[in-house]
């Protein structure tokens, strides 16, 4: 398998999580939000969701 290199975030990235067939990702950057990306069919990453109804970081992501 290749190696992917994709800039999502502009901070620390503190937990993340892929789906079952890795074409969504969470992430968390080390802060109270996490993102949900979409692959895209040119194999980028497309924000789709962000979770924020929380008052605390996220240091964990359990699989989606």
């Amino acid at each position: 398998m290749a190696v992917e290199i994709n800039q999502l975030a502009t901070d620390a990235i503190t937990a993340h999580a892929f789906n079952a067939d890795r074409s969504q990702l969470a992430v968390c950057e080390n802060s109270n939000q996490v993102k949900i990306y979409q692959k895209t069919q040119a194999s980028s990453w497309t924000s789709i969701h962000t979770l924020s109804d929380v008052s605390l970081p996220f240091y964990f992501i359990e699989d989606l």
